[in-house]
């Protein structure tokens, strides 16, 4: 199954429209998951034109949209989150501050992107996920945390620099593929 894994476009506020290759490509896909921050209706609606679309919302999105989602992925599940709520946990949590400001110097953005993934796993493990993908910091990441893979397709309209998303292909219980794809 081939999925395209799409984010944070802030159409239009900050974004002007998802690059047309990005488009294209999901015009090959079983699915389209959207970690949110879409902002208007049109751009979902755009989506769905082009393959079955599973979307959760962003901290910018007034649409009717989950704040998380597990999704069938052939044999494995996809947990979808947008991201901003880790930025809330890492602010209210006092163990999680205090080992930032050990590892990091309380530089603010530093201090977020280290705990990050461990908050994510906290996610990942909530929704019982094998692959959690998220967005919110408009940059593309895949790491892998206790069997979990962490995924982040960054921002289709390149809202903080480059415009990426991201392909992946599954097949039963296994990630074949996962690439960072560029406009």
């Amino acid at each position: 199954m081939r999925v395209l894994l799409i984010g944070d476009m802030h159409i239009p506020e900050k974004g002007k429209k998802i690059p047309e290759e990005f488009l294209e490509e999901a015009e090959d896909c079983d699915l389209i998951i959207c970690t949110g921050d879409l902002t208007e209706d049109a751009v979902l609606d755009e989506l769905f034109e082009k393959a079955d679309v599973r979307a959760v919302k962003g901290e910018e999105d007034f649409m009717d949209l989950p704040e998380q989602d597990l999704v069938a992925v052939e044999e494995m599940k996809f947990g979808v989150v947008h991201g901003h709520q880790v930025d809330d946990v890492i602010e209210e949590d006092e163990e999680a501050r205090g080992e930032m400001e050990r590892t990091c110097r309380n530089e603010d953005e530093c201090k977020k992107e280290k705990a990050r993934p461990e908050k994510l796993m906290e996610f990942a493990d909530l929704l019982k996920a094998d692959v959690l993908v998220t967005g919110h910091t408009h940059k593309p990441f895949r790491t892998e945390k206790r069997g979990t893979v962490l995924l982040n397709p960054g921002s289709a309209t390149g809202v903080d620099g480059r415009k990426t998303c991201m392909l992946v292909v599954v097949e039963g219980t296994e990630l074949k593929e996962c690439e960072i794809l560029t406009a």
